[in-house]
């Protein structure tokens, strides 16, 4: 993971982030791993139901959405949560692949609102312990048997800076679909979750299923 390039201005809805200038800049310094589960709501959210902020930016097609973005780097969680959260997003945020395995398998077979299934996982690569490609082949592993809380066809998608030597062949291998480069961009984020989202239940989103999980 890296660190997202900030400027002075006004503040991003995120206590401690500053607005980013133009997304997550691909710089060389990894943040800080504060070992920390973030589900990003508002207030008014129920506990631990992580819900997207209404704005001029609300994508219809995405709104309602759930996406699990892991990241080691909390203030690339923070940035990248915010621009989500703007689209109609709702997002659940956590800082290593072993976390994201967990977050995944709460609940998987039970009916909880607030344990729905996830629509997609944004998943940076470069991380400590396991990494983006341990993840993503752990990911499809397990939800073969429908053991995750993934819709099927829900996709993985890389989110990471373009590191010197990063295998492109072995993202798919992994069973990554598509790939977002740091600094992200807004436009490229939504026409990315667009383009591989499945479809939602007419609606919004219904109790969690066994599913298909990523595309390998």
């Amino acid at each position: 993971a890296v660190s997202p390039a900030t400027k002075t201005g006004a503040g991003t809805g995120t206590p401690g982030v500053t607005q980013p200038a133009a997304g997550l800049a691909a710089t060389a310094s990894r943040g800080g791993n504060t070992g920390a589960i973030t589900r990003h709501a508002p207030p008014a959210a129920p506990p631990n139901q992580s819900a997207p902020a209404q704005s001029s930016f609300s994508d219809p097609a995405l709104h309602g959405a759930r996406i699990l973005l892991v990241d080691d780097n909390p203030i690339n969680r923070a940035v990248a949560t915010e621009m989500l959260h703007a689209t109609g997003v709702a997002v659940e945020a956590v800082p290593s692949g072993e976390a994201a395995l967990d977050t995944l398998a709460r609940n998987a077979r039970q009916t909880d609102a607030q344990d729905v299934a996830f629509d997609a996982v944004l998943l940076d690569i470069q991380m400590p312990g396991m990494d983006g490609y341990q993840t993503a082949t752990a990911i499809r592993t397990r939800n073969a048997s429908g053991g995750l809380r993934l819709r099927p066809g829900a996709p993985v998608i890389a989110f990471t800076a373009r590191v010197e030597g990063e295998d492109e062949a072995a993202l798919y291998r992994a069973g990554i679909v598509g790939r977002l480069p740091k600094p992200v961009d807004r436009q490229e984020l939504l026409n990315t979750l667009r383009r591989h989202l499945p479809a939602r239940p007419v609606g919004g989103t219904t109790g969690p299923k066994a599913g298909a999980g990523a595309e390998s």
